[in-house]
Formats: structure tokens, C-alpha cells, sequence
């Protein structure tokens, strides 16, 4: 017998194939970002800046529990990174005082093709200081 989804007290599949989570998924896109950037590699001095995106579809809805567990996996693997400062957020969405509950900071309503682009473009376009502000802080010294 297979068991597709959570384990059953008491009895012991032949094969067990676990079903994904939201914060799995959130995981698993952050540790893709953390690799791809070489998060490990980057310094105080030289952080990397990422952004992150949460559409929803309906900004209304009350339900908010795939957005608060992706978030999760994704704070998991990133905060660190914000912490130690390796890296930071150019619209300052994020910083190293988040934590996995500030989910709707990065939530935005995507409900047209349109919104996700228009998204992007405002939290890149808005005002920064030259150097990141990890870095502003560090040479006020």
C-alpha cells in the first residue's frame, strides 16, 4: 500500500510519499536564491540586494495561510543572511529586524498580468541611499 500525504498512526505504508508544504515551497525557492547569489559568500561590506515578491490574488480574503507559511520557509533560509547582513532589501520591505510574521510587507494584489511588473518597478524606483543601508550604518562609525 502507498500513503500519499501525511502518515497514519499505527501503520506502516510500503511506500510513503509526503506531500508538499507552502513553507517547503518557500524554502525551497529561498535556498535556489541563497545558492544562486552565493548568499554564503557575501559580506557586510558587500551585501546582495533581493527583493521579495508574494502575489495574491485576492488582497481582501481573510486567508492568508499559504502566504504566512511560504514566507516562513523563505524567512528560514533568508534571514539569516539579513541578520548578518549579507544582504538587504533596495525598497527596505525587509531588513534584519523581520521576522516570519511580516509576511504581508511583501504580499502585493497581482490579480492582472500588469501588477506584478508595476510592483517591481515602485519598490526599485523608490528612493535608497547610495550605499545599502547595512552598509550607511557600518561607516557612520
Amino acid at each position: 500500500m502507498i500513503i500519499i500525504a501525511n502518515p497514519i498512526d499505527g501503520f506502516v505504508p510500503d511506500v510513503f510519499v509526503p506531500l508538499v508544504t507552502a513553507e517547503d515551497i518557500g524554502r525551497m525557492q529561498a535556498q535556489q536564491v541563497a545558492s544562486k547569489l552565493d548568499l554564503d559568500s557575501a559580506t557586510s561590506t558587500n551585501p546582495k540586494a533581493i527583493e521579495v515578491l508574494m502575489p495574491v490574488a485576492d488582497s481582501k480574503s481573510d486567508d492568508t495561510t499559504f502566504q504566512e507559511e511560504a514566507f516562513k520557509g523563505i524567512w528560514d533560509v533568508l534571514g539569516p543572511y539579513f541578520r548578518q547582513r549579507k544582504a538587504y532589501s533596495p525598497s527596505q520591505k525587509l531588513s534584519s529586524f523581520t521576522t516570519d510574521a511580516d509576511y504581508a510587507a511583501v504580499t502585493f494584489e497581482a490579480t492582472k498580468e500588469s501588477q506584478a511588473e508595476t510592483e517591481v518597478k515602485n519598490r526599485l524606483k523608490k528612493p535608497r541611499t547610495a550605499l545599502p543601508p547595512c552598509a550607511s550604518m557600518a561607516s557612520s562609525r
